[in-house]
């Protein structure tokens, strides 16, 4: 049986300020499990199979150029769990103009949509988390305001 999901977070318009969850927001009444996939893909199917056992679902936060090299991958995730932008080139954003952040975002979304068929904003996470106010600010302009550390 498909797993029930929770409603969809409210979707922030482009314009908004940046917001970013974090971990220590704890009531009590939800867990949020996350991955990051942008390496080797050994271990992907094995851990699809295990959260199907489990029933669970969770954010899989992908890069770009391993979702090119993945596709099968990708679209199998995107199957039964929340697919979000974690970059295409998985620079460091705090060293990159505000331009050349928001072409990899877009760069990164182009990726998931050609494996998925669905687009991510709002939602996204920074390489290695490294960002400040000024990238947090850029994603929020160019779509992405959600930001997950």
């Amino acid at each position: 049986a498909a797993p029930v999901l929770p409603p969809a977070a409210p979707q922030p318009a482009a314009s908004s300020a940046p917001v970013e969850v974090s971990r220590g927001a704890r009531d009590g009444h939800a867990l949020a499990l996350s991955f990051d996939c942008g390496g080797h893909a050994g271990l992907t199917a094995a851990i699809l199979d295990s959260l199907r056992e489990a029933d669970v679902s969770v954010t899989f936060f992908l890069i770009g150029q391993w979702m090119e090299a993945y596709p099968a991958l990708a679209r199998a995730i995107d199957e039964r769990h929340e697919v979000a932008n974690h970059s295409h080139a998985y620079p460091d954003y705090r060293e990159l103009s505000d331009d050349a952040i928001a072409r990899d975002l877009e760069r990164a979304d182009a990726a998931i949509v050609a494996a998925t068929g669905r687009s991510t904003p709002p939602l996204w996470r920074a390489p290695d988390g490294a960002r400040d106010a000024r990238v947090l600010g850029v994603a929020a302009r160019a779509g992405w305001p959600l930001h997950v550390f």
